[in-house]
């Protein structure tokens, strides 16, 4: 195992790493490199970190803002599969930049790049003799590396998962594990950009703290009111979600929402992952009336602003709503908030709001 890690030139421990001027340009250098907010732009990045040899103060810068890509370059396994991506030809890894998967059977690969493939396999404990790998978001969230191989005359096939997206439990998580590698757990950075705001329960494992129901949309009625809460069933982040269930009985849609100090800052943006299932309109129902907002408000909490992104109705797995919002300056505080007045049901998860000047 030491020549492996020899040959691959896997950093075991950092040596005291620090967040200079020089690390933070480079981290954001990187991040420009491509799309941060895709998973086959976090997986480029990190392929753009070790061919670049990007040394351990900016790992960890990265890792302060982007824990997970900086994770790909320091677990093993993450490691090793980008080892072997880095080899891949540039036609192939084209296809990854423009978002599409990639099969690379054992006949396509040359020399090197078989070499590194056998060492994934290896490290997987499969066996030399391996058949393919394919590489390829199948889920829109992560990259899965599926490495397939023939056993007892049947093929089977074997998935890491990595690239996965800014979120806030899943951050938490890849922090933890960054700081038991390193021994020094990266933490957010305090100002500028991608540093976060005041803002509670993103991926709702606290619940529903400092979340208040407020009212929406309603039409007719008083009742029936429709179903908003946490579902422990179902998550992006996590293991839990906020869920919104509604049917064409519904008559007052409630919206959750939560109030944020704003400092020091121009520009925000706020990521959430958002789940549907048999969302429609049905009866009198108001499409429009389905959002994430920023509703920004003054000292005396009159609202002067409102940035709002709809949400598809239909039925699909979880993907990625991004709002990018210029702050007016006059901005005290800012309401996110989430909205449902469709049948179906809607989930929300895995909310990440920061300064973006």
């Amino acid at each position: 195992m030491t020549s492996l890690l020899l040959l691959l030139g896997t950093h075991l421990a950092f040596a005291s790493p620090i967040i200079d001027e020089k690390s933070q340009a480079n981290a954001v250098q990187l991040l420009y490199s491509a799309d941060e907010l895709s998973p086959y732009g976090r997986l480029l990045i990190a392929m753009t970190a070790l061919e670049k040899d990007s040394n351990e103060n900016t790992i960890f810068a990265l890792a302060s803002t982007h824990p997970q890509i900086a994770e790909m370059l320091l677990v093993e396994e993450y490691k090793l599969a980008l080892e072997y991506l880095i080899r891949i030809p540039s036609t192939e890894r084209h296809k990854l930049r423009k978002g599409s998967s990639v099969i690379r059977t054992l006949e396509q690969m040359d020399k090197v790049e078989k070499k590194y493939a056998t060492i994934l396999a290896k490290h997987l404990g499969l066996p030399k003799k391996i058949n393919a790998i394919r590489i390829g978001s199948f889920d829109g969230v992560t990259i899965d590396i599926e490495v397939s191989y023939k056993k007892s005359g049947t093929v089977q096939k074997k998935n890491i998962q990595m690239a996965g997206p800014t979120a806030p439990y899943a951050d938490q998580q890849s922090r933890n594990r960054i700081g038991r590698i390193i021994g020094t757990k990266p933490s957010p950075p305090l100002e500028g950009k991608y540093s976060l705001l005041p803002f509670s329960s993103g991926s709702f494992e606290q619940g529903l703290y400092n979340w208040n129901t407020a009212p929406g949309f309603s039409f007719e009625s008083t009742q029936p009111v429709g179903v908003v809460g946490l579902d422990e069933n179902t998550s992006m982040d996590g293991e839990k979600s906020l869920r919104f269930y509604n049917t064409d009985k519904t008559r007052v849609f409630e919206s959750m929402q939560q109030r944020v100090l704003l400092t020091d800052t121009s520009a925000l943006r706020l990521q959430c992952f958002v789940k549907a299932k048999n969302a429609q309109v049905e009866f009198r129902q108001d499409p429009s009336y389905t959002f994430i907002a920023l509703r920004y408000r003054d000292v005396d909490g009159d609202l002067i602003k409102e940035d709002k992104s709809n949400i598809r109705l239909g039925t699909y797995s979880w993907e990625s709503v991004v709002m990018n919002s210029d702050v007016p300056d006059a901005a005290h505080t800012v309401d996110v908030v989430l909205l449902s007045s469709v049948s179906g049901t809607i989930w929300f998860d895995g909310i990440n709001f920061t300064k973006y000047n």
